[in-house]
């Protein structure tokens, strides 16, 4: 009884550390993210020309020639519900050649690992994009989606580096265009907390 009393008190022994160690190690599943990034996104072609197209009065842009780089800014909140798979909604708003760009969306994230220092990830979103423009004209897009990535560093255990790349696939079928899809890149550099998680 003696012996089995002294094996029993080693292992717990052994084990409480281990123990103390897991239950201290702080893990982001379960966790929200909330991120805010600025970068620049690409008009596409086809699209520009018709927001440019017809007489100052009555098009969208400011000129006949809109330029085709845009400065944005993209909120994002997301709940991690496992090492590598989370849900997140975002909102985009963008500025070029007098028009505002706005664009919600709702997707899903693949991360290869959450809790990593470095955790790189992919991205698919589904939305669409309101355009107002000068003279009161507005428009939107029918249907979006994006396929994207990035990566996060980790800065501290709330706090991390985001940088985020996507590619918007966008139908504008009820404008004038010489074709009905604008594809366009978005770039963003920010910074993500995380809230809750578990311990």
């Amino acid at each position: 009884m003696k012996t089995r009393t002294i094996w029993m008190g080693c292992l717990a022994a052994l084990l409480l550390p281990t123990a103390a160690w897991t239950q201290g190690t702080p893990t982001r599943v379960g966790s929200w993210e909330l991120s805010l990034g600025a970068g620049a996104g690409s008009l596409d072609g086809a699209l520009r020309t018709f927001l440019g197209s017809g007489a100052p009065e009555y098009r969208f842009a400011s000129s006949a020639i809109p330029g085709k780089g845009q400065a944005t800014v993209i909120g994002r909140v997301g709940y991690h519900v496992s090492r590598n798979f989370g849900l997140t909604a975002s909102g985009a708003i963008a500025k070029g050649s007098g028009m505002t760009f706005l664009s919600p969306s709702v997707g899903l994230v693949l991360t290869t690992n959450l809790d990593a220092r470095t955790s790189p990830f992919l991205e698919l979103t589904t939305g669409f994009t309101r355009i107002d423009g000068r003279n009161d004209r507005v428009t939107h897009s029918i249907w979006g989606l994006g396929v994207g990535g990035g990566v996060r560093y980790e800065l501290g255990p709330e706090l991390a580096l985001r940088l985020d790349g996507q590619l918007r696939i966008e139908g504008y079928d009820e404008v004038p265009m010489t074709k009905s899809t604008a594809v366009q890149p978005v770039f963003s550099l920010g910074l993500s907390y995380f809230v809750g998680g578990r311990p």
